[in-house]
Order: structure tokens, then C-alpha cells, then sequence
């Protein structure tokens, strides 16, 4: 459904009184939904778009779907963190929610997590045992303690794929990961000092990372592979 401008939560609770195995629920522009007082208990796949009166509320409201497994978030203005604890969850998408700062996700099923274009995140917990693909594109005011939170000990154990093309504020980045296969730093342009400690690690991207002073793989080989910078 999409420019649902009359579209209410109480529209969606008489639906969901109606349709009580409703899996499915994509909202392009309905600027008038909070989901804060809709239960879906068989939702499993959500897709929010420009969906104005999403707010913080509504992210702790939807965590009671539990059958949710894939989750796709896109110009919701409103909400500032998000705050997670999932048993089904599998596919996470937020992109170009710009009040949002501080996320935290618990999870044993979560395999992929994309947060792109997230200006104002500054904040980021993962507990998630078999997360496998993370995109953190454009997410400007992230630091250099990101790197805490993909290595080894930081809660994502399984991790193989980590992109943070455009983070600009990452200035010396240290990973020692005996998972990541595969890393992008592309337009990171502030980096001076990378430090890889990584021995399944194929291929790093460091494109347009000009300003790189030193960097170290260590180590390059291992098991007959090769690394591809």
C-alpha cells in the first residue's frame, strides 16, 4: 500500500482484527501511523517507508512482533534509537533516518544488518551470534570505537562482511577478527593508520582513503589464500 495519507492505527488494528495472520505489511508514505498500540503477532516481514509518525515508541512496540524476521525502515524521521531483543529476526535495513543516534541489538538469529546513510548514529551495541554481513555506509559520526564491536570478544563472532565506505570520522582503524573475510573503507578519507590482524581476511577495499600514512596486515597469508587490496 502506498500514499495512505488516511491510514490510521485504528485502521490498522480493525485490518489486523480481520486478518489476524497478516505476515506482511508494506506502508509507503503513511504519515499518520505510529504502530504503537497495533499488534500484528504473525508480522514476519515489515517495510516502512516515509512513514512520518514512526517514532521511538513504535520501534519498542514492534519488538513485540516476534515472528518478525525481516525489517526494512527508510525516511522515518522521527525515531532516535532502536532497541532490540529478537529470537526471529533475520534481515535489518535503515536507511536516511536522520534523528536516530543510538541503536542496540540483541540477537541469535540477525545474519544481516545494513544502517546506511545514518548521520546522527553515534551509538552501536550488537550481541548478535550469527551476524554475517554488516553495510554501515555514510554513517558520518561513527568513531573509531567501531572497530571494538567487530573484533574479536565484540558480540558478533560470525561477522564476514563489513563495509564502512564514507564513515569520516574513522581516523585509525584496527581490526583483529578471525571471521571478516571481506572489508570496505572506500572514501574514508581521514584514515591515517590501518591495522589488520584478520587471517581469513580475501579483500579489502581502500578506495579514495588518501591520506593513509601506515598500514599493516598481518597476516596476508593464510591457508593458501591470498588478500586482494
Amino acid at each position: 500500500m502506498s500514499n495512505c495519507s488516511c491510514v490510521s492505527d485504528e485502521t490498522l488494528r480493525e485490518i489486523a482484527q480481520h486478518c489476524p495472520n497478516l505476515s506482511v505489511l508494506n506502508a509507503y508514505y503513511f504519515p499518520n501511523i505510529s504502530l504503537e498500540s497495533v499488534r500484528l503477532p504473525m508480522l514476519t516481514v515489515l517495510k516502512l517507508h516515509s512513514c512520518e509518525g514512526i517514532t521511538s515508541a513504535s520501534m519498542a512496540a514492534i519488538a513485540h512482533s516476534t515472528m518478525l524476521k525481516n525489517i526494512r525502515l527508510v525516511h522515518c524521521r522521527k525515531f532516535a534509537d532502536l532497541n532490540w531483543r529478537t529470537i526471529m529476526l533475520s534481515s535489518i535495513l535503515v536507511s536516511k533516518c536522520p534523528l536516530l543516534h543510538r541503536i542496540n541489538i540483541t540477537s541469535n538469529a540477525l545474519k544481516k544488518l545494513q544502517l546506511q546513510n545514518q548521520d546522527s548514529l553515534t551509538a552501536l551495541a550488537l550481541q548478535c551470534q550469527s551476524l554475517q554481513e554488516v553495510d554501515l555506509s555514510e554513517c558520518e559520526s561513527l568513531t573509531n570505537s567501531i572497530c571494538d564491536i567487530f573484533s574479536d570478544g565484540g558480540g558478533c563472532p560470525m561477522l564476514k562482511s563489513l563495509v564502512l565506505d564514507n564513515c569520516e570520522s574513522l581516523t585509525s582503524v584496527q581490526f583483529t577478527s578471525t571471521s571478516l573475510v571481506s572489508l570496505s573503507l572506500g572514501g574514508c578519507r581521514p584514515i591515517t593508520t590501518l591495522e589488520l590482524i584478520c587471517p581469513d581476511l580475501e579483500k579489502v577495499v581502500l578506495d579514495g582513503c588518501d591520506h593513509l600514512e601506515r598500514a599493516s596486515f598481518c597476516p596476508v597469508l593464510s591457508r593458501g589464500r591470498t588478500t586482494e587490496v
